[in-house]
């Protein structure tokens, strides 16, 4: 409750961590505040023995716990010196099954170190799941490219997995490889299909719905059927707005190598204030679920546990009773016993065992786990063993590591073999390893590979990457390709290998196999590449679309002489497009035509080829080629006359949407507009097109002989069929004709744009336009939205992306969006206000980078350093003005939300 709502539970925000106990009668909840006072709100805790650790955004404490309640002993462990633009630094706390403590951290410059020096300082913006020991020393970062990893679940078989919530970018479910980077704001130049893993080269994770993923819990309890042992429940805090989509739990369900074979949305509820936001188990193996219970952002009413048992008679046999067992702990020929031949859960339990006890004999005992059934199993003995980190600082050990991982190196599973070769000390059998396990089995699976990649690209030379880019098996080639990528882009000591063995395959690749070498040139600039580039970019026996995306890399090299080279092939393959000597044909080839030509100068040829895309039946190269004539501004004005006329065509084949692209671009590129045209446009198109010229005559404000030639045709287009005086009202009021307006004795407006609740009810009550999504989209373009807002999943710097808001919210809020922009703010888009040590006052969205703050206002961005700042406030308040909507007509207001609720 950072603003303390009226009604709120805590009407002044301090944070508090509540204990609740149940009542002597068991129909109630005592609450007892344990800790409070936090500047931030606590995202994340975790309570062994009698002691809780909490994070609040760039602090993570630990307290000693009290019967009475109120926690004592306050002990700072950490803080990140760079604190989280928002409350989501420092997130989620668990308790591995190692007895270490797991932390997430939101996506921001992180600088956290431990007292004993160990730091998590990945130097870029990006999110990180690290661990720690309980006293916030040995901090380690187990994987980092993440934007929010909220949630994430270390389960028994040492597998990491995590949700990573996107903005303006995928929501994530990935089953981590260590120590991998995922990309997310690290690596600025890969797209949306490449952090969803869809593109072949991309670290494996997949796509999940939208909305806040905010738990990821593994079950093995005894409380429900025995066919949800080893699932996964996922926890979807919805979208934001009221009523969203996707407040789900779902169930995913994996198979015996951890793929998803099966996903189903689990538990649902009517009630649109659901919003369950975490997972337990109780005592038993219940669910228990958190429900935040409110609309948006900030909860309005009181949260709600819920508790989900199971009452069919298909729940899993339970043995025996852990309360009477002997205990296990004392006994390391018992647990070596039970991490041979027992199920693979108890196999596990026992391991990790073995490493609390962290005697030399029980370490020496891991070894029993390698030889047990379960491939897991086996990996996981493998992978504790090489954990020094977990037996006691300087003890002795009786197990020649390296002598077991060569003994393992023939398992009959790829993933066991992969972590017996990740064991080796040399590089030169590592690497040999490696190459086995590819070829034997591991490059066949998307996890595996790029796993095995990953790691070879630690140790590989350019004779192993050639083995593997040069095979005839297409998934080993996949996966030198990922070695290459990763040697590059980590700028590990193999990378001027990989650079040569990426030059060869761009002089000399195999047939067909051009898209990925091009695509790792673009992404991996390098001066090595750019003879390799310009060979390939001179060579007229390949594809056009081979020669476009070669420009493409050359250009992306930078500097003077890639930048010249880049220039030269790119007039080399225009010209021989222009002289008919490639032909461009191919949907693909053509987009990157167009985006060639909307960096050069438009010529006759540019003018042409954007022309006779203009009306494509594909929709993307129409956008585009509109989107490059835009661009030339009145530099295109050659085709003015082209898109009168198509505006004017009566061919019913040609839609409504491509008539008002027509209008838009006409509008950007006729700098001399004609008023005759202008008005024979105005009175002669079809009536959706008459109205958006009329509203696009806005463009002329300042324009006296395009203001009066809209004023001498208004009484024409009063009298046209419709109702258009409020338009007309609008559109003359905005060009400062209030001559005009009083002379045309329009009838009164129906809803003054001053009569605010009267024009709200009427756009709650009115039907919508046929047209109205079309005429929608315009008016959102014309009212500068675009310039904040994007409707596609990508990143939106100023303002939420609106894509699927026509899906998740309701009329009633998209109303109240606009007229009251900042009544509901999504959290991370509250504008801050800033005063300077000289004085300066700024308010915009503010990120913290590094010892820098990034100012973001409608128009401009600012960057200031931290010590000039005086004082920083958060104000609730959008970005968004107020009274936007006051400029608008009510049929255009109709319109947007048409639009926008059009937006599915």
């Amino acid at each position: 409750y950072r603003y303390g709502p009226k009604g709120s539970p805590v009407p002044t925000p301090t944070n508090p961590i509540v204990r609740l106990d149940p009542t002597p009668d068991g129909k109630g909840l005592r609450r007892t505040v344990v800790a409070e006072g936090f500047e931030d709100p606590v995202m994340g805790m975790a309570i062994r023995g009698d002691q809780l650790w909490a994070a609040a955004n760039n602090l993570l404490f630990r307290f000693d716990l009290t019967e009475a309640g109120p926690a004592e002993n306050k002990t700072l462990l950490l803080e990140d010196k760079n604190k989280a633009w928002n409350p989501f630094g420092m997130f989620v706390l668990e308790w591995g099954p190692d007895d270490l403590l797991y932390m997430s951290v939101g996506n921001h410059v992180i600088d956290i170190a431990g007292v004993d020096g160990t730091a998590v300082r990945p130097g870029k913006t990006t999110g990180v799941v690290m661990r720690m020991r309980p006293d916030g020393t040995k901090l380690e970062s187990l994987t980092h490219g993440l934007r929010v990893p909220y949630s994430f679940e270390f389960d028994p078989f040492g597998q990491l997995w995590l949700l990573s919530n996107g903005e303006g970018n995928p929501n994530r479910f990935v089953r981590t490889i260590q120590g991998v980077d995922y990309h997310c704001y690290t690596r600025g130049d890969v797209g949306n299909d490449w952090l969803a893993g869809k593109h072949p080269l991309a670290p494996p994770c997949f796509e999940l719905p939208r909305g806040a993923c905010t738990q990821l819990l593994r079950y093995f309890g005894a409380a429900y059927p025995a066919d949800f042992q080893g699932n996964l429940f996922l926890d979807n805090w919805g979208a934001h707005g009221f009523g969203g989509p996707n407040r789900t739990i779902f169930r995913y369900v994996l198979d015996e190598r951890n793929n998803v074979v099966d996903k189903q949305s689990w538990l649902v509820c009517r009630d649109p204030h659901f919003r369950c936001s975490h997972l337990l188990l109780d005592r038993e193996g219940n669910l228990l679920i958190a429900d935040w219970y409110g609309r948006d952002d900030e909860s309005d009413t009181t949260g709600r546990i819920w508790r989900v048992r199971y009452e069919g008679n298909a729940k899993p046999a339970v043995a025996s009773s852990f309360a009477s067992a002997t205990p296990l702990t004392a006994n390391v020929a018992a647990l070596s016993q039970t991490a041979q031949a027992a199920t693979p859960l108890a196999a596990a339990d026992a391991l990790w065992n073995l490493t609390r006890i962290g005697t030399t004999e029980a370490q020496a005992a891991l070894v029993a786990g390698t030889k047990h059934g379960d491939w897991r199993v086996r990996r996981l003995a493998l992978d504790l063993l090489q954990r020094r980190d977990l037996f006691p600082s300087g003890s002795s050990t009786s197990v020649d590591i390296e002598a077991v991982a060569t003994a393992t190196l023939h398992d009959s599973d790829p993933a066991v073999r992969l972590q017996a070769a990740t064991m080796l000390g040399d590089d030169a059998v590592r690497r040999t390893a490696l190459l086995d396990v590819l070829k034997s089995g591991a490059a066949a699976d998307a996890h595996l590979r790029y796993s095995a990649a990953w790691q070879l690209a630690k140790v590989a030379d350019a004779a192993a990457l050639r083995t593997l880019v040069r095979s005839d098996d297409a998934n080993l080639r996949l996966a030198g390709l990922i070695a290459v990528d990763v040697a590059c882009y980590e700028s590990l000591a193999t990378k001027d290998a990989a650079l040569v063995v990426l030059s060869e395959l761009l002089a000399d690749p195999a047939p067909g196999d051009w898209d990925l070498p091009l695509t790792l040139a673009r992404l991996n600039k390098a001066p090595q590449l750019s003879a390799a580039l310009e060979k390939l970019g001179a060579r007229e026996d390949v594809p056009a679309d081979v020669t476009a995306q070669t420009i493409l890399a050359l250009r992306a090299q930078g500097g003077a002489a890639a930048a010249r080279l880049g220039k030269a092939a790119a007039r080399r393959f225009l010209t021989a497009v222009e002289g008919g000597k490639v032909q461009v044909a191919q949907p693909g080839e053509q987009l990157l035509l167009l985006e060639l030509l909307a960096g050069e100068d438009p010529n006759g040829f540019a003018l042409r080829t954007v022309q006779s895309r203009l009306t494509d039946r594909n929709g993307l190269l129409r956008e585009k080629a509109h989107a490059v004539a835009r661009g030339y501004g009145s530099k295109a004005a050659a085709l003015v006359p082209v898109l009168r006329a198509r505006i004017l065509d009566a061919n019913p084949q040609t839609s409504l949407e491509e008539r008002l692209q027509h209008v838009a671009t006409l509008a950007a590129v006729d700098a001399q507009a004609d008023a005759a045209e202008w008005t024979r446009l105005l009175l002669e198109s079809e009536p959706a097109v008459s109205r958006d010229v009329l509203r696009s005559w806005r463009t002329f404000e300042g324009n006296g002989t395009m203001t009066a030639a809209l004023a001498s045709a208004a009484p024409k287009v009063a009298a046209r069929a419709g109702d258009w005086s409020d338009e007309l009202r609008a559109v003359l009021t905005h060009l400062k004709a209030a001559d005009a307006v009083a002379s045309l004795k329009l009838p009164a407006a129906e809803y003054d744009t001053a009569d605010e609740p009267a024009l709200r009810s009427h756009l709650l009550s009115a039907k919508a336009d046929a047209h109205g999504p079309l005429l929608g989209r315009r008016v959102f373009e014309r009212a500068g939205c675009v310039k904040c807002h994007t409707t596609v999943n990508e990143n939106a710097l100023r303002a939420p992306s609106l894509q699927g808001i026509g899906k998740a919210q309701k009329i009633d809020y998209l109303v109240e969006s606009i007229f009251e922009p900042s009544k509901v703010i999504k959290t991370g888009f509250e504008i801050e206000t800033l005063v300077t040590v000289d004085g300066q006052t700024l308010q915009g969205l503010v990120k913290e980078e590094g010892g820098k703050l990034r100012v973001i206002t409608v128009d401009r961005e600012l960057m200031l350093e931290k010590k000039d700042i005086e004082a920083r406030e958060v104000q609730k308040k959008s970005l968004m003005p107020d009274g936007l909507f006051k400029g608008l007509s009510p049929a255009e207001l109709r319109d947007l939300l048409s639009y926008l609720q059009s937006l599915k």
